[in-house]
């Protein structure tokens, strides 16, 4: 009796203590996963207006600044692109981290959204999975891939419309499907792919609210036709409604002339492998009691909502996946638009989220991300640093003078020059099979009409075009190849009659243009 009695407290104790030390460890977790996910972000400050983000900038600029798109500077992008960049130009300048704070500013917001949501309309159990899941893989560096792309801005809109969606399919409010059309379209003006979410709600309602759906299927379709409205006034506004054709036309042969390679396939599996190792991880838990799991499972397949909502996401995730086969190529970033789904998904798993269990789900994907954050941070005290090319062309021009770089829009944000022709770089040689030949045309019809001072382009150039020519999406093209090679020839009979090499800087061999001409 003696033993019982002394040893009662210490029992109570423990039990006491246990969800204390829970919730220290479910800190813990949500800490580390926050701080790793801002130092895959922060760390593209090292990387200024890198790739295609001082593309969709600079396509701000222009629209911000009263230019003409497709003529001025032109981007296989539609006009919506510009319109949602300008604001930020006019906000930031060329101040690059401005950029990359909105970026991480707007996954955060996406992920707190897609937390909030499942933990108000399943459980808060699920809900905190999906935090962490949506706080991870939408800071994922590799499919981030720059301090600003497009991805993240169209998903923050994407998510708005996914979360009102499951709010929807729980409260059944009538205002609910305009402000979710309005989300879906935001996103649509940047591609059309990102309506995912509207088509998902569309599909979900019509299996689970039959007698219901026309009206906010109706409701929800007359506001994702305000911003697209909105956005061609804009087109016609600015003159710009006669380059649609020939952007139409260039993106249909991007399109139909890139085709699935095994490449491509390999890309698919290492998503699948990246994106599933979590979901299986957290579906091996080992629930502490058949009737915890049972209760979490039953939370999930009972009532009108939490049914609509694991339907709901699952069509997201398969429209989402349509999406980027439509759009070729692949690239890892194109991925990052499976991230809110694959969230929602992960929350809704019927096991307990411990935080153990979390841990191991996470934890490999944590450390990737350090290690590819880990290079960009070596270069972190040069991210606020003009490049040298940028100092030196400054130092050799006047301001408003065209010049052309080959990758250039860094140049251009970082300084007061002009842009020498409409193509930011010459990547679109890979577009289509006469993609070389007709935009060599047009690049040196505007050399000869902006006569930009300086060209620049590869130091070793014959190296730079054989790996161009190793390109999966040329190398497969045999008439593409051939045309790359009739395309570079061009560009260098070009140069020697009209330009002299001057100097290298970096890897750049700038070329100056004869005073004469």
């Amino acid at each position: 009796m003696r033993m019982t009695t002394l040893s009662s407290p210490m029992v109570m104790l423990q039990a006491d203590s246990a969800p204390i030390a829970r919730a220290r460890a479910d800190r813990t977790l949500l800490w580390l996963c926050i701080s790793v996910a801002l130092l895959s972000r922060l760390a593209f400050i090292a990387v200024p207006f890198w790739s295609d983000a001082g593309i969709y900038i600079y396509m701000g600029k222009v629209v911000a600044t009263g230019g003409h798109l497709y003529q001025d500077f032109f981007e296989t992008k539609f006009p919506g692109v510009g319109l949602i960049t300008a604001p930020l130009w006019m906000l930031f300048g060329s101040w690059w981290p401005g950029y990359v704070l909105t970026q991480t500013a707007l996954a955060f917001t996406s992920a707190w959204m897609l937390g909030r949501t499942v933990s108000r309309h399943v459980n808060e159990d699920a809900g905190r999975a999906t935090l962490l899941f949506a706080i991870v893989f939408l800071n994922f560096g590799p499919g981030v891939f720059t301090g600003f792309q497009l991805e993240t801005v169209q998903i923050f809109f994407a998510t708005i419309a996914g979360c009102l969606a499951i709010r929807w399919l729980s409260t059944r409010e009538w205002l609910l499907p305009l402000v979710i059309g309005l989300s879906a379209a935001m996103a649509g003006v940047i591609k059309p792919t990102a309506m995912a979410s509207l088509g998902a709600l569309g599909l979900t309602v019509l299996v689970t609210a039959r007698r219901e759906a026309l009206k906010p299927l109706l409701y929800a379709a007359l506001a994702t036709a305000v911003p697209i409205a909105l956005v061609f006034a804009w087109t016609v506004h600015a003159n710009l409604l006669g380059e649609m054709p020939e952007l139409l036309r260039q993106i249909s042969l991007y399109g139909n002339q890139t085709t699935l390679l095994p490449e491509d396939l390999v890309k698919v599996a290492v998503v699948a492998t990246i994106i599933g190792f979590p979901m299986l991880m957290r579906w091996r838990c080992r629930t502490e009691s058949f009737t915890a799991a049972r209760r979490t499972t039953t939370a999930l397949g009972t009532g009108e909502a939490p049914g609509g909502i694991l339907l709901f996401s699952i069509a997201w995730l398969l429209l989402e996946c349509t999406g980027i086969l439509a759009q070729r190529r692949m690239y890892m970033y194109y991925f990052l638009v499976l991230a809110p789904p694959c969230a929602i998904l992960f929350g809704l798993i019927p096991r307990p989220a411990r935080t153990k269990n979390l841990a191991w789900a996470l934890g490999p994907i944590l450390i990737s991300m350090i290690c590819f954050s880990a290079p960009l941070l070596r270069k972190f005290s040069h991210g606020f640093e003009r490049a040298a090319l940028t100092e030196y062309l400054t130092a050799h021009t006047n301001p408003a003078d065209p010049i052309f770089v080959d990758w250039m829009p860094r140049i251009l944000l970082e300084s007061d020059l002009q842009p020498g022709a409409r193509y930011p770089h010459l990547w679109y040689f890979g577009n289509h099979d006469l993609a070389p030949l007709d935009y060599t045309r047009t690049l040196l019809n505007d050399f000869d009409q902006r006569r930009p001072v300086y060209v620049v382009l590869p130091a070793r150039l014959d190296a730079y075009i054989a790996d161009e020519l190793d390109e999966p999406f040329i190398r497969t093209r045999p008439v593409r190849a051939k045309n790359v090679v009739i395309a570079w020839k061009r560009i260098n009979r070009y140069l020697d009659e009209h330009y002299k090499p001057e100097t290298t800087v970096g890897m750049w061999q700038l070329y100056r243009r004869h005073a004469e001409q």
